[in-house]
């Protein structure tokens, strides 16, 4: 498919060359894009790009916590085991 701009391209016809008319873009062709616009290829890297790095971030979140809350049971644990238990006598 050829844009409006890539026309320059085209062989002159009879008008172009100044024996009519002055050139024009033919009445058929389609709209250049909007510069800022991307290609969709681009837009879908992007969408799987960010959905990875939620993924890896949600991922780092749950590891964190997750070894925050064995760090705390252990400390817990070893608590339970340093103090004496009801009714022994302290040395």
């Amino acid at each position: 498919m050829k844009w409006a701009h890539d026309f320059h391209e085209l062989p002159l016809s009879l008008e172009a060359r100044g024996l009519g008319a002055a050139a024009t873009i033919p009445r058929g062709a389609p709209k250049r894009p909007e510069q800022s616009s991307m290609k969709l290829r681009t837009r879908l890297n992007l969408v799987v790009a960010s959905l990875t790095a939620v993924f890896v971030a949600v991922l780092i979140t749950e590891e964190i916590l997750d070894t925050r809350s064995s760090v705390r049971e252990e400390i817990e644990a070893a608590n339970r085991v340093a103090s004496p238990a009801p009714g022994t006598p302290l040395r």
